[in-house]
């Protein structure tokens, strides 16, 4: 079997600790890494060649060139429609792995760029994450079994692609599933890393690095989860070096600012290691960086990713890096590029890139290089903060260095405020410095500051609020506030009852798409929407809103409150094709059965699965229209666009306008 030495601890200041993350590649040991650090994440399958990939192209060749740390995940390939053949030529290359293809690219079309040999480590992720929210995606036709076994296929996958320290696949946990699925989840993404373990244990030569995905809902289910991994790896007699654990499930906690579940499910990963391990074994969060690196640090996290440098590039987000935000970059002063950074440090001015976007540029560049300027800024913006956490880890200074961050990052300070309930000495250091700043309020309480020298031995504001149970006996998640929600609903758990009818004194329909806010006319999405439309047009009332589901079809908003609407939680992604069928069908029929009631039929849809669906019903529905009518992209973002809204109100006016007179007519008659 053997095994190498992963992880070493080389600084540390309390939880928070720097290290040296030593990876191995084909039985030779790669430059270490200084921990805490940042794996940005990447798609690597863009397309059929290591030439395309838009966006990826640039991006990709500045990373490689750097030799970054990368993350990569099994079922990047969801993301840019490949087929099954294809993807099998890019993951059963006689010639060598994916990666290798890189390599070989860049040696013989780049030589001067001298990575032919990179030599950045490469965590892969088995792609879980594309599960929440869609337990029914079938995979079989890119070669992944489904079922028990599914994670066989995964480890296939990450095989072809080649990179460095594996992660079984897993199955992320979404706030408020119901307990028995929860506990079901949780066990199986277990199962999958012993199982995985032991295939890595059982190739011949030093075991590959693996990093055991963990979940749990609280401190004490996410600790025992962990120890149970331990526990089950040493019954097997799988050994526990060159093993790590990474932290899933926080991302949906992240969105909703629950930072109280955020922060004990960290610290109960991090205590069910066994004592006599956590020095050498790497605490990795999956999904959550940006201004939570430094709490992350300070709990004792040692590795991260981030996909959102790339994510906030596409929407044309530029991380300021005096003001700590994200700006709209296509907003910004022509003469504000306020970054010293080598990607904004290539380009003449911010008026070159803008007129760039714009299309008024002659010097031949492409929109594809501005966006990738600006996911290697924000980057680059994410790997200082980084080191600065490094430094200030070093310098034994963390606690100083947290209350100054929150100091100019407004948006951390209630994540800092939950972990002075369990340290003495920051709660102090916040307290001064909120008393400096005029604050007066910190999670709803006034804050007390004692006169005179403060003791900071005696003074202690109590347990912080993840340990209040007892352990080993998992406290129920607070679910006071969580809609309930459930996997095991089908499409056939609703449809829309025969007998229902639109109301008479409607007669526009418009189709939005579902979100995951229930109910769905509650969400921002369809706030927005309809909202926009209340202020632009006096016959708002006329409007008979119907949701397209991606489990169900078509649902009405007499129907948003039944428990199977409510509860059930699914997205349609655009690989699940039998799932689109069926929604095509059901819309069709619902469309073809009540056409004869709307004067106008319409569906407002950016989003690529959802968009999909509308549009091959309006194919065989001609007086179904979807608008926008063109997409520069296919992002939930677009539907905010004031131009595409606009567009929608016009179409409603005119038609409401044309109703009128021909009514108006009638009667003069």
């Amino acid at each position: 079997m053997g095994s190498t030495n992963l992880f070493t601890v080389c600084s540390r200041d309390r939880h928070a600790r720097t290290g040296l993350l030593k990876v191995p590649r084909h039985g030779q040991q790669l430059p270490a890494v200084v921990t805490p650090i940042l794996f940005p994440v990447v798609n690597l399958m863009t397309g059929t060649t290591p030439r395309g990939g838009g966006i990826w192209k640039y991006v990709l060749r500045s990373l490689f060139q750097q030799h970054s740390p990368m993350m990569t995940q099994a079922l990047q390939f969801l993301d840019f429609s490949l087929t099954g053949p294809q993807l099998q030529r890019w993951v059963n290359n006689p010639q060598g792995s994916v990666l290798d293809t890189y390599m070989r690219h860049y040696g013989d079309e780049h030589p001067d760029l001298g990575i032919a040999h990179f030599l950045g480590p490469v965590f892969l992720d088995s792609g879980g994450f594309k599960f929440l929210g869609n337990n029914r995606l079938d995979l079989t036709k890119y070669g992944v079994p489904s079922g028990k076994i599914a994670w066989e296929g995964i480890m296939a996958i990450q095989d072809g692609i080649g990179g460095d320290i594996y992660v079984s696949l897993d199955y992320p946990l979404k706030p408020g599933l119901v307990d028995e699925e929860a506990v079901e989840l949780i066990d199986l993404s277990l199962a999958n890393a012993w199982a995985a373990l032991g295939r890595l244990s059982a190739r011949p030569g030093p075991r590959a690095p693996f990093f055991a995905p963990c979940h749990g809902r609280t401190y004490d289910e996410m600790r025992t989860t962990v120890m149970r991994f331990f526990e089950g790896a040493a019954s097997a007699g799988l050994g526990t070096t060159g093993l790590g654990i990474g932290i899933g499930s926080l991302v949906p906690l992240r969105t909703v600012r629950k930072f109280d579940a955020m922060l004990g499910i960290i610290e109960g990963a991090r205590d069910g290691i066994p004592a006599t391990l956590r020095e050498a074994v790497p605490l990795h969060v999956f999904g959550v960086t940006g201004n939570m690196i430094p709490i992350l640090a300070y709990l004792g996290v040692d590795t991260f990713d981030s996909s959102s440098y790339i994510q906030n590039a596409r929407t044309l987000e530029y991380y300021h890096p005096e003001r700590h935000v994200r700006v709209p970059f296509m907003e910004m002063e022509a003469n504000e590029l306020p970054c010293i950074c080598p990607h904004c440090l290539k380009w003449q001015s911010y008026g070159q890139m803008h007129a760039i976007m714009m299309g008024s540029d002659s010097s031949g560049a492409v929109r594809s290089e501005v966006y990738a300027a600006l996911a290697l800024h924000n980057l680059y913006w994410d790997n200082q903060l980084v080191a600065e956490t490094q430094a200030a880890i070093k310098s034994g200074a963390m606690l100083d260095f947290l209350v100054d961050f929150g100091k100019v990052v407004p948006t951390i300070r209630p994540a800092l405020d939950i972990l002075a309930k369990s340290s003495s000495m920051l709660d102090v250091l916040l307290s001064r410095q909120y008393y400096a700043m005029g604050l007066r309020k910190r999670l709803g309480d006034e804050l007390t500051l004692p006169d005179g020298p403060i003791d900071l031995i005696s003074y202690n504001p109590g347990p912080p609020p993840w340990v209040a149970a007892p352990v080993g006996r998992p406290a129920a998640p607070n679910t006071t506030e969580e809609r309930r929600i459930s996997l095991k609903y089908t499409p056939d758990s609703f449809v829309v009852p025969p007998g229902w009818m639109p109301n008479r004194e409607k007669d526009i329909l418009l189709v939005l798409p579902c979100s995951d806010v229930k109910p769905y006319r509650l969400s921002r999405s369809q706030q927005s929407v309809m909202t926009y439309l209340g202020e632009r047009l006096a016959s708002v009332s006329r409007i008979q809103k119907i949701t397209l589901s991606g489990l169900y079809g078509p649902v009405p908003l007499e129907f948003e409150h039944e428990e199977a609407v409510m509860c059930y939680d699914f997205r349609l992604t655009p690989a699940d094709e039998a799932q689109t069928q069926l929604c095509v069908m059901r819309l069709v029929d619902f469309l073809r059965k009540h056409e004869s009631h709307f004067a106008l039929m319409v569906g407002y849809v950016t989003s690529r699965a959802y968009r999909e669906v509308m549009t091959r019903a309006a194919l065989q529905v001609p007086q179904f229209q979807v608008l926008p009518g063109s997409l520069v992209k296919q992002a939930m973002t677009e539907l905010y666009r004031r131009e595409h809204l606009d567009g929608l109100a016009s179409l409603i006016e005119a038609e409401v306008r044309e109703l009128d007179r021909h009514i108006t007519g009638s009667i003069t008659a």
